[in-house]
């Protein structure tokens, strides 16, 4: 790992990044409503498809993550990773935890014991319940991080070209093996039926940066086909659209115009929107209906104070608090790493 990789900032990513959490609400309002708050009646369409929001968060996650190892040092990709992750995922699980500790409208609670662990992020590794739903994903992002870079530090470059192929590998494997791979371990070697997704974003990024290949050209094919031994044909055939989407907005020159900023600008709150959205949007949904709100408005109602939160969650939290803790963490790291240079033996 280090600086010379060339910076990319692709807006369509953010356009994706965008699409994948407005998916994602629409699906957990549309479908998943009813199981915790039962009283509440959903819009009467159900967008299933949402579901695959997911889905593209990993490939675009694959993408991303290679590209900011290949342009940092460990401790700067650590510090990165650490700052964009964790500050509004605190104030967001603080938020939550405390709506349902305190109101009556959503079917499901958890401890403080379990909400203290959830702080770590590491709930899904010691199989602890998450403060909110959507948490589930973070533990197949961290784990592949936690690959990543174990990879890159162990193998160097050389063995990233075939990673994407590991991955794909190892999702189709999983289908099968998944009993005898004990937990977290198919987290943390990407034995699991997400990890194709996260090796499609890999092979992007190489088709992107290092030209034409067929050998990884071939990953993009093969994602969806992986997905259809957990979802059949309706897996093969989103997946395989999202698959398109990814390649049209990784692999041309296609630039947004100004009607695309509106997603640009979700993508930029898309964290934030993902982490919130869905706990905090069923309280409010439950609440309004309650007082006699119909399913549509209350559904729009959530909608818009959903994009709002994030909007503020991430311009007046998330980005101040994670430029700070970015200076401290790297301003400390460079005090730790000049003492231990001063001993390192010269000639």
């Amino acid at each position: 790992m280090s600086g010379a990789a060339p910076k990319i900032r692709l807006q369509s990513l953010d356009i994706m990044r965008g699409l994948a959490a407005l998916a994602v609400l629409l699906f957990h309002y549309s479908v998943i409503l009813p199981r915790f708050a039962p009283a509440a009646r959903p819009i009467p369409i159900a967008f299933e498809e949402g579901g695959y929001g997911v889905h593209l968060f990993f490939i675009v996650s694959g993408f991303v993550i290679l590209m900011s190892l290949e342009r940092s040092t460990a401790s700067q990709f650590l510090i990165s990773r650490f700052t964009r992750l964790y500050p509004v995922y605190w104030l967001a699980c603080l938020l939550t935890f405390a709506v349902l500790t305190s109101s009556h409208w959503i079917a499901y609670s958890v401890s403080a014991g379990e909400f203290l662990i959830n702080l770590t992020m590491m709930q899904s590794f010691v199989r602890v319940g998450a403060v909110d739903g959507v948490y589930w994903s973070l533990a197949y992002e961290l784990g592949f991080y936690a690959f990543l870079f174990t990879a890159l530090r162990l193998g160097g470059a050389r063995i990233v070209s075939i990673l994407p192929h590991y991955m794909v590998a190892g999702a189709a494997l999983f289908s099968v093996a998944a009993p005898y791979i004990p937990h977290p371990l198919h987290l943390l070697l990407m034995l699991n039926q997400y990890a194709d997704l996260f090796g499609c974003g890999l092979a992007l990024y190489l088709l992107r940066t290092r030209g034409f290949s067929l050998a990884q050209a071939a990953i993009l094919p093969a994602t969806p086909l992986v997905e259809a031994l957990y979802d059949g044909w309706h897996g093969l055939i989103v997946v395989g659209l999202i698959v398109l989407a990814m390649s049209f907005a990784c692999l041309t020159r296609w630039q947004p115009g100004r009607l695309a900023r509106p997603l640009i600008w979700l993508g930029g709150i898309s964290y934030a929107l993902y982490l919130t959205h869905q706990m905090l949007g069923y309280a409010l949904i439950a609440h309004l209906q309650e007082l006699g709100v119909g399913p549509w408005v209350s559904f729009a109602v959530a909608l818009g104070c959903a994009l709002l939160l994030a909007h503020l969650l991430t311009h007046y939290w998330e980005r101040p608090v994670s430029a700070w803790m970015k200076r401290r963490l790297t301003a400390w790291a460079a005090r730790v790493r000049t003492p231990l240079a001063a001993r390192a033996p010269s000639g």
